[in-house]
């Protein structure tokens, strides 16, 4: 069963980090050579699947669409990423370790970022450079670096692909969302309170597009670099209309 499989392998994973020592410095290259290692026969979509709604297990954490949550441990996550079509925006994770595509063909494009300032800890600008690309097939294993070291976006090609993640458990750092040209961001720093505004512009928007108008133009006027990311990071992705002097009010207020 796919469970006694996932066992082994976490059991087999956790004794080669023993043997060094639980060097947190070499758990990317672990973590790369374990899963190069498994026998992935039947890790399969379905089982996965099955396995995530059997009745005797815990639900591990939170976790997106994609994510099937396998096994956590005290040192380690295993994860299995079931995509479809989306496609994942340049990123870097908080994470050491590695992941293996398993089925279907994953496009990455593989990036550098040049740092030019902060607002704050969430949000920094610079320049995003792609520096290659990388079509990663059945079978191949890539090493996860934390840090901008290693920034990546990724699409599947195909109609479903199925990958599996080994995640050292120490983070450091965020894990930075980065947006062409210039901007790279903590999305997870959308807490409550901007969470609150965008539900209002929502509303307004629903109700009465003047009234809308009106709380957005406030917002530009009041709002700090961070929130007006997330308003207009909202308003484009729902299409909600934008004033046309956005522009130039934005550079008359940050320059």
């Amino acid at each position: 069963m796919i469970s006694e499989e996932i066992h082994e392998f976490v059991t087999l994973v956790d004794r080669r980090w023993r043997q060094a020592e639980y060097d947190e410095r070499r758990f990317a290259a672990l973590a790369g050579e374990c899963l190069a290692e498994l026998d992935a026969t039947g890790w399969s979509t379905p089982a996965l699947l099955a396995h995530q709604l059997d009745p005797d297990r815990e639900p591990y954490f939170r976790q997106t669409p994609e994510l099937i949550p396998l096994y956590r441990g005290p040192r380690f996550d295993l994860c299995a990423h079931l995509w479809g079509d989306t496609i994942a925006i340049a990123h870097q994770h908080a994470w050491a370790g590695a992941f293996r595509i398993l089925s279907g063909r994953s496009l990455n494009c593989y990036y550098d970022f040049n740092e030019h300032g902060r607002s704050n800890a969430d949000l920094g600008w610079g320049r995003l450079t792609r520096e290659r690309v990388a079509m990663h097939r059945a079978g191949d294993v890539v090493e996860v670096t934390p840090g901008p070291g290693f920034i990546h976006g990724l699409a599947y090609v195909d109609p479903r692909g199925l990958a599996l993640s080994l995640r050292r458990k120490r983070r450091e750092g965020a894990g930075l969302s980065y947006f062409r040209p210039s901007l790279v961001v903590d999305e997870l720093a959308c807490g409550e309170a901007t969470q609150a505004r965008l539900r209002a512009l929502e509303l307004a928007h629903e109700i009465d597009e003047g009234l809308y108008a009106q709380l957005l133009s406030r917002l530009l006027e009041t709002g700090d670099r961070l929130t007006l990311f997330f308003v207009l990071r909202r308003a484009t992705t729902q299409g909600w209309p934008l004033p046309p002097d956005l522009e130039a009010r934005g550079c008359e207020r940050f320059g």
